[in-house]
């Protein structure tokens, strides 16, 4: 009697160790994904007498000095219902870890940006927001007016467009996001032919995806894109091989007169105060001819306490391996199942 009590206890043990296990890493249903619908306008250039490279997707524009002019979009609704597209002239600035991106802001701008975009572009008034009809389609204006005296380079911005995504009711709502268009702009100067020329600004303790780092700030101070641009920046402690701390990209772009940030993660480590080296490399190719260009830098710095206590309790921290205590469990389970069976054959009969 004892002896069958035993065996079955125990296989209920075996059993529900094995079950423990199979539920474990099965884990939960994945979830289905969402397909975008279709953009409900489309933009369309309109050439303009002042266009140099016709060939291009783009307006790539010279004008006289102190002239006049005026650009032209169409926009089509190709929808049956009503839209509202929004209208924005913006400026070119180059994103942390590079590529060229905009913004209608001019306060973050380097400050050897003698013209920006915005200064000297304006939208037709009414053209800010632009309501459509079923099918209708709109040409809208901007006005640009050249600078009285001659420029080097380009002075580089976009004609952006947007319907925002409107919010949907009741109980099936679905997700969808923003429809948006960005047209390039390029005013060319009579001395066009150029050449970019980057120099170190400094370095600014911060947080990059919520983790403490550094950003290597290099200014390219000359009105000239940098294009097919790979770059690299190695921190290291003052004096020291280890730990290393790097930052690598390739193919990306740099905007004339514009700051590219070169951020060096310190992943899940904390910052630690005191001096380091930075080393930093960047090449690319001059945009109007392609000549490849390099630069490399080496410079000291100083991270204070307070700079990195206050980053490092700021930042993201790292996640409990909950996995590791699974299998852990999962490891001592799977050993108590295997002695149960091992005991259940050991009592039979």
């Amino acid at each position: 009697m004892l002896r069958k009590f035993l065996k079955n206890s125990l296989l209920g043990i075996a059993l529900l160790g094995l079950s423990a296990l199979i539920s474990a890493f099965l884990g939960a249903p994945a979830q289905a994904g969402v397909t975008k619908e279709s953009a409900d306008f489309e933009v369309q250039r309109i050439p303009s007498s002042g266009q140099v490279n016709t060939s291009a997707n783009y307006f790539d524009l010279r004008f006289k000095p102190k002239s006049t002019q005026t650009i032209r979009m169409r926009v089509q609704n190709f929808s049956d219902h009503k839209i509202t597209v929004h209208s924005t002239l913006r400026n070119a600035m180059t994103q942390m870890g590079g590529g060229i991106s905009f913004t209608e802001n001019t306060e973050a701008l380097d400050p050897s940006l003698k013209y920006p975009f915005t200064k000297l572009a304006k939208l037709k008034k009414g053209h800010q927001k632009i309501k459509l009809a079923p099918q209708q389609a709109k040409i809208i204006e901007a006005t640009i007016k050249m600078p009285a005296k001659h420029f080097e380079g380009m002075v580089y911005g976009d004609w952006h467009f947007i319907e925002y995504a409107k919010k949907n009711k009741g109980k099936s709502a679905t997700i969808s996001g923003n429809y948006a268009y960005s047209m390039g702009i390029a005013l060319r100067g009579r001395a066009y032919n150029i050449y970019p020329k980057l120099k170190y600004r400094d370095v600014t303790p911060t947080l990059y995806h919520r983790h403490p780092a550094i950003a290597v700030n290099l200014r390219n101070i000359k009105p000239m894109a940098l294009t097919k641009v790979s770059a690299q920046a190695v921190i290291t402690p003052q004096g020291k091989d280890k730990p290393k701390y790097v930052f690598q990209k390739a193919d990306t772009s740099v905007a004339p007169n514009s700051v590219i940030s070169l951020p060096i993660s310190w992943a899940y480590n904390r910052l630690k105060p005191g001096k380091y080296t930075v080393k930093a490399k960047l090449s690319g190719q001059n945009l109007w001819n392609r000549l490849p260009m390099q630069w490399t830098f080496k410079k000291s710095f100083t991270v204070s306490k307070d700079t990195a206590d206050k980053l490092n309790k700021q930042a993201i921290k790292k996640p409990v391996n909950k996995w590791a205590f699974a299998a852990v469990a999962s490891g001592a389970l799977m050993i108590v199942s295997a002695v149960a069976l091992w005991r259940v054959i050991r009592l039979r009969p």
